[in-house]
């Protein structure tokens, strides 16, 4: 009767690993804190906090690249269709900022590196209500 019980409690334990597991280990945030995308051979994590705008380049792996000989811009989006685009500046040794009081609704982040351009859209953290 012991044994049975045993390893009962032991598929449960296994059952409840199994499905905490996954949410555990993978994540959509990078290692800035920010929220991570995929595009092509790169990732890009954006992070929007305290009225400023930050942007990372990532490798796949999720390790960030040194910003110097690439610039950054940002690309709002509005509720009414409208958009607006603004210039980040380097910020650290591996992003990009910009101080932002901006309502929007999502953005695209593109990175210009020498010979190629990467971008991916976000959506807002924090959205804005439509009327």
């Amino acid at each position: 009767m012991k044994t049975k019980i045993i390893i009962v409690i032991l598929i449960i334990l296994t059952a409840i690993t199994l499905l905490i597991s996954p949410a555990t280990y993978y994540s959509d945030y990078g290692p800035h804190g920010g929220i991570v995308k995929p595009t092509g051979d790169y990732q890009i994590e954006m992070k929007h906090t305290f009225g400023n705008l930050y942007a990372y380049l990532l490798t796949k792996k999720s390790t960030p690249i040194n910003n110097k000989r690439i610039s950054c811009s940002v690309r709002y989006y509005f509720p009414d269709n409208t958009t607006t685009e603004v210039d980040l500046k380097p910020y650290e040794e591996d992003g990009f900022m910009a101080e932002t009081t901006i309502r929007f609704y999502s953005c695209k982040v593109t990175f210009n590196l020498p010979g190629k351009s990467v971008s991916a859209k976000f959506e807002n953290e924090k959205p804005i209500v439509r009327k």
